[in-house]
């Protein structure tokens, strides 16, 4: 297995929405009320794409909206490979979260509490958790990665 991210691509897109995760697909979809499905393909343009080069199976897309100095929104959204290969697909985003971190030392969003893989996922990462809100009825916590010097 060698992981690897890239731009993401048609084939990949298709990939990924045949194996995503369903509670991945409902956190996109509760703030806004609005399926992945339903994107015009031009929003996904910086989407990012990690996936196995050895077999093309997607792992995760994701990307980070950059809107300014400090205003970095990471997302990801994962497929039922990140369950398949837990240890490999951790190991690498770990690796790749450091080195990003460099270039882009605080990035943030909200996690759906909903959502337990996302969840884990976070706090092995590293996330800093702070205050939890109510979006469309779910609640949500405000986590960010930051740079440790």
């Amino acid at each position: 297995m060698r992981l690897k991210v890239d731009k993401l691509t048609v084939s990949k897109l298709i990939d990924f929405m045949w194996g995503a995760r369903r509670k991945d697909l409902e956190e996109f979809w509760i703030p806004q009320h609005q399926s992945i499905h339903d994107l015009n393909i031009e929003e996904l343009a910086r989407t990012l794409c990690l996936y196995d080069e050895d077999t093309n199976e997607v792992y995760c897309i994701w990307g980070i909206e950059d809107d300014g100095v400090l205003d970095r929104v990471i997302w990801m959204l994962c497929t039922k490979k990140v369950e398949e290969h837990p240890i490999a697909f951790l190991r690498y985003c770990k690796t790749y979260l450091k080195d990003l971190l460099d270039t882009k030392p605080l990035m943030w969003n909200y996690v759906w509490l909903g959502n337990e893989l996302h969840v884990k996922w976070l706090k092995w990462m590293g996330a800093t958790f702070g205050e939890t809100t109510t979006i469309n009825g779910e609640p949500f916590q405000y986590f960010y990665f930051s740079k440790k010097e």
